[in-house]
């Protein structure tokens, strides 16, 4: 992921989702042994991310790690979740110049057209559109909170202040406590778009959010001992980072470091851990198919889990390494990260970051 993100962290590759000339890159060395040569799409487009900064006009923001396109297929967003700051002679941060961005592209056409960029102070890669399309949110990262926009006229605005989610620090994991800060991650929209859920990576939990209140309204922590002592010691549920939704009533969330994709029910907005899929390696990013049966689930290091949302279970491992015999030295998997969408027959597309 590192050599992809050097390679790429300052172009957004449009042609992704747009297809279309090859472009081609130089091959990178992986910290895996193995190496990379990326291509573009036949007929891509690499769009620059320039947010337009009046002391900056040349700069180009870096680390786009998450793209979302409106439920009705106009709008797509490119979030950047990294390092964009800018410091002046002394060395110095100079704040109105050194944030994150939102870049909103109108894609009603053949070639995407770059409308708006929306600066946010922190992220950390989670962003979702409503579902009818009126309005998307943006987690905060280390601020702690949720970022909502609406759409007035031609250009979309922050609805209010950001709605926080209490939490002081993080729970200290690795470097004890008072040492880490909360990182609102990954979130998603129930399908009647009432309760947005977040997951809370350096808390060990999932916050639920009433879109009408515009406040926290539960919280679950997602470790075992925290809600059976009986199972003091056991794992799970640890650094969870991406949330998807099955209708109104379960979501699906990674848990990075204990390797497993805890399912919690949502009954009258109080969550209950309903059950744990474990998985051979790190879950990141997840998608459900139209039909809310399948979830597809990127494992870092490794390759793409299928899950049976009815039973709660893999039936599948789609392999992402090269075929047997095509080079010399395959090692398992090849580190997929976002998947970004599922074709009605059943297809998935992986992104590179």
């Amino acid at each position: 992921m590192g050599s992809i993100t050097n390679v790429l962290s300052r172009l957004f590759l449009v042609g992704l989702l747009f297809g279309a000339a090859t472009v081609a890159v130089a091959e990178e060395a992986l910290p895996t042994g193995q190496s990379v040569t990326p291509t573009a799409a036949p007929g891509a487009i690499f769009n620059s991310l320039n947010p337009g900064l009046t002391d900056y006009p040349d700069f180009t923001a870096g680390q786009a790690v998450t793209s979302a396109v409106s439920p009705d297929g106009t709008t797509l967003l490119v979030l950047t979740s990294g390092y964009n700051r800018n410091h002046d002679a002394n060395g110095k941060v100079i704040p109105r110049d050194s944030n994150e961005y939102v870049f909103v592209f109108d894609i009603t056409s053949a070639s995407p057209v770059q409308k708006q960029v929306i600066q946010v102070p922190n992220t950390y890669h989670g962003i979702a559109f409503a579902p009818d399309s009126t309005q998307f949110y943006v987690s905060g990262g280390k601020d702690d909170t949720v970022h909502s926009y609406t759409k007035a006229e031609s250009d979309w605005a922050e609805t209010g202040t950001p709605i926080a989610l209490g939490h002081g620090l993080g729970n200290g994991l690795p470097l004890g406590a008072r040492t880490v800060m909360p990182a609102a991650a990954g979130l998603a929209v129930t399908a009647d778009g009432k309760t947005i859920v977040v997951a809370n990576y350096e808390n060990d939990s999932i916050s639920l959010v009433s879109v009408i209140t515009r406040e926290k309204t539960a919280e679950l922590d997602l470790r075992p001992r925290k809600n059976n002592p009986r199972k003091a010691g056991v794992p799970g549920g640890e650094f969870p980072y991406w949330v998807t939704i099955k209708g109104n009533d379960f979501v699906y969330v990674s848990s990075v470091r204990d390797r497993e994709v805890v399912v919690v029910k949502l009954e009258e907005m109080r969550p209950v851990i309903v059950d744990r899929i474990p998985l051979i390696g790190n879950p990141n990013r997840m998608v459900l198919d139209k039909a809310q049966t399948r979830l597809y689930v990127a494992i870092d290091n490794s390759d793409v889990a299928v899950i049976d949302t009815r039973r709660n279970r893999v039936i599948e491992t789609v392999k992402t390494a090269a075929p047997t015999g095509l080079l010399a030295s395959v090692r398992p998997g090849a580190s997929p990260q976002p998947i970004a969408t599922v074709t009605p027959a059943g297809r998935f597309r992986l992104e590179r970051q």
